[in-house]
């Protein structure tokens, strides 16, 4: 046991037997029970130096030894359980185990159904170019001159809204709650935005928006999720890290113009962040147009660069005849 007396976590070590002559160990821990390699069965129960009263050591039993020890269970080597049948329980101990195999049965439904949740923050379409405004303002503290004007802008935090999801639901569903979740938010504030406004008269967006993988940090925004897919399995593509083991991932809602097309993720490229210089300031901008972020690659393509093939030679000019000079009298009027 660690902790105190009033919370911690405890590990019971138990000895299973598995026949008369052989046993094995395991390792409870809360709900999972794991069986001790026997590697770690000697680690767990290693030889330690015993002090006899004469002050003489001498090498002692095996013994799990912990200053945290929760409470030790002894049994009788030679006393074997026998088998137990239903029949011969008492009616009315067989009830209470009942009732209490049905809370626990319903425990174990509640606790799976919370093993599935998963909160998610989703953020609003505007909340990529606010986030690397704000990225570019912390980098380039020094260049960026007075931006008492861009300020107040950038102290606001970024739309989004927390949704409570269960990881099986398909991310056309989440995608669905996330839309009407981010309309219902603008619709509360006191100045709508404008990308909702549009949204909303447009049918809710339908294939015009689609949710991606989202950096507040940096404003980037990652490949888009797969809306076919689960969204625990769609959150593990491409990720080392498992969806249980992210706490609140964050997505965006990228949305596109009536006529425009959404742009292709390449990991390949590489995200290059663009800041205009404002002359009349003699600083950077950090204006919601002056900020840009784009994905050019790593390497140019072949069709960009400039034909290195061996081209034929010129032709040259027939060689004159080397010209013989006068040494006569020489007219210098003519």
């Amino acid at each position: 046991h660690s902790g105190t007396a009033h919370g911690g976590h405890y590990h019971a070590f138990l000895r299973e037997y598995l026949d008369k002559d052989a046993s094995r160990w395991c390792d409870a821990n809360d709900a999972t029970v794991t069986v001790l390699t026997h590697n770690q069965e000697q680690g767990l129960f290693a030889h330690r130096k015993v002090t006899l009263d004469d002050g003489s050591e001498v090498e002692g039993p095996q013994a799990v030894s912990s200053s945290d020890a929760y409470f030790l269970v002894y049994r009788r080597r030679d006393c074997r359980l026998p088998p137990v049948t239903d029949g011969e329980v008492p009616e009315l101990h067989r009830r209470d185990i009942l009732e209490d195999n049905m809370k626990l049965a319903e425990l174990q439904r509640a606790y799976e159904v919370h093993r599935q949740l998963m909160e998610v923050r989703v953020f609003a379409p505007t909340a990529a170019q606010l986030a690397l405004r704000r990225s570019a303002a912390q980098q380039l503290q020094g260049l960026t001159g007075d931006n008492g004007q861009w300020a107040e802008d950038l102290r606001i935090e970024p739309a989004s809204v927390a949704l409570s999801v269960r990881t099986t639901k398909t991310v056309a569903e989440i995608h669905r709650r996330a839309v009407d979740a981010l309309l219902a938010a603008a619709e509360r504030d006191g100045e709508p935005w404008p990308w909702a406004m549009n949204f909303a008269e447009t049918g809710r967006g339908g294939s015009r928006s689609r949710l991606c993988r989202f950096t507040p940090n940096t404003g980037e925004t990652g490949a888009a999720l797969d809306e076919q897919l689960p969204l625990g399995e769609a959150l593990a593509m491409g990720s080392s890290t498992a969806p249980s083991g992210v706490a609140a991932p964050s997505l965006i809602l990228e949305v596109r113009g009536l006529n425009e097309e959404f742009d292709v993720y390449d990991e390949q490229f590489a995200s290059v962040v663009v800041c205009r210089w404002d002359n009349a300031l003699q600083a950077v901008g950090l204006g919601a147009r002056d900020v840009l972020r784009l994905r050019l690659p790593r390497a140019l393509p072949a069709s960009w660069l400039p034909d290195r093939s061996p081209s034929p030679p010129e032709p040259q000019p027939p060689a004159e005849e080397p010209a013989v000079a006068d040494k006569g009298p020489q007219d210098f009027d003519e």
